[in-house]
């Protein structure tokens, strides 16, 4: 038995414009962590791994393990085994930026729970584990893509895989400004009218056609009809409109939407426009800042890899 693994989890982009906590993807950009399991009475501790920041969770150093939310999935995962929580020393190479709405606290949570369950040698068939990954962070849609790989939609309990089409490449702008999960939370209204209720399940509906279908026509009539999340949030990033008129205006991008609750900005595109709207984000980059990358879908998900 071995005790100590290395998990590679991918960034995720949720909600896809009109999926509010349903539907998300895996973007082939990765944080990956070091997981050892330290011998009786020692004590749990965090550590870089060379040339990066262990950057997730609110408290970070050997005193503030607890705090960080990697250790709460790690004692959660414990809890529901009904086993002893264990010493960890844990490592991690960041490379997706905290509170961009690129799961990055996703990454955490995902490996934890993989690499516990690797390492206590697999207790939990994926199935089970992806549903605790979604009954700690409260919603499918980053910790289900970041599992799985690929697009996928979730209710809470079930996770559906989606076919997204091989044509269709996706890109982020991500602000110099991030932007707290909870801030972006609390923007949104307690209650909607009937009408955008039923405007959101149209549009659910449709995304799902389009995605199903691969229907560039009808994914860029309705990727930008939000009515429940986008109205609200985009307030919060500043420039989103005017990015997203910019996109419009020197590409024929299928649309521009928050990646999660923000505050990146997802571009879908065709892929015989990728050098076009590559072009595009690099001269607004230059202008505005942040950084740009192309980040295609990443059909595989997270990994797991035993060191001996």
């Amino acid at each position: 038995m071995t005790n100590a693994c290395r998990v590679h989890v991918p960034a995720t982009s949720a909600n896809l414009g009109v999926g509010f906590d349903t539907f998300g993807l895996a973007l082939n950009l990765w944080n990956t962590f070091h997981l050892k399991r330290l011998p009786e009475g020692d004590a749990p501790s965090l550590h870089t791994l060379e040339g990066s920041a262990f950057s997730i969770g609110p408290k970070l150093g050997r005193d503030a393990v607890g705090g960080n939310i990697f250790f709460q999935a790690l004692a959660f995962y414990y809890e529901h085994i009904k086993r002893p929580l264990p010493a960890y020393e844990v490592g991690a190479l960041i490379q997706i930026p905290v509170a961009r709405g690129l799961g990055s606290s996703a990454t955490a949570v995902v490996a934890a729970l993989m690499g516990a369950n690797a390492l206590e040698e697999h207790p939990l068939d994926d199935d089970a584990l992806l549903k605790l990954a979604i009954a700690f962070e409260g919603h499918p849609d980053n910790v289900a893509p970041a599992m799985k790989g690929g697009c996928v939609f979730g209710d809470g309990v079930h996770i559906y895989p989606l076919k997204w089409a091989s044509t269709w490449q996706l890109a982020v702008w991500m602000p110099e400004d991030p932007l707290l999960t909870e801030v972006a939370r609390h923007v949104l209204p307690q209650a909607y009218e009937r009408a955008d209720v039923v405007t959101a399940i149209r549009n659910a509906s449709a995304f799902l056609y389009a995605v199903e279908q691969g229907r560039s026509d009808v994914l860029r009539r309705v990727l930008e009809q939000d009515v429940i999340h986008e109205p609200y949030r985009k307030t919060l990033i500043e420039g989103f409109d005017a990015f997203r008129a910019y996109i419009h205006a020197k590409t024929e991008a299928l649309g521009v939407v928050i990646s999660g609750s923000g505050s990146t900005c997802l571009v879908i595109f065709e892929d015989t426009h990728q050098a076009r709207v590559m072009q595009a984000l690099h001269q607004w980059q230059h202008q505005w800042g942040g950084t740009v990358a192309h980040t295609p879908i990443e059909l595989q998900g997270a990994k797991v890899e035993l060191v001996l």
